[in-house]
């Protein structure tokens, strides 16, 4: 389970490193900081569906 969280704490951590490096493109301005809060639940999604999908594929080799 440990590394199924750690799995899915990587893949938010790259997702936030990318919004990071890629924020020039909102330039802060207000009527795009919404855009931002779609990316981070998007990353989070991602994060939920990897930690999933790690626990199903761990599974499916047990069995």
């Amino acid at each position: 389970m440990l590394k199924s969280m750690l799995i899915g704490l990587c893949v938010y951590l790259v997702g936030f490193i990318l919004v990071g490096l890629t924020v020039s493109i909102y330039n802060g301005t207000p009527q795009f900081s919404f855009y931002r809060a779609i990316t981070y639940s998007i990353l989070y999604l991602a994060a939920v569906i990897a930690v999933c999908a790690s626990l199903v594929i761990k599974n499916m080799n047990k069995s």
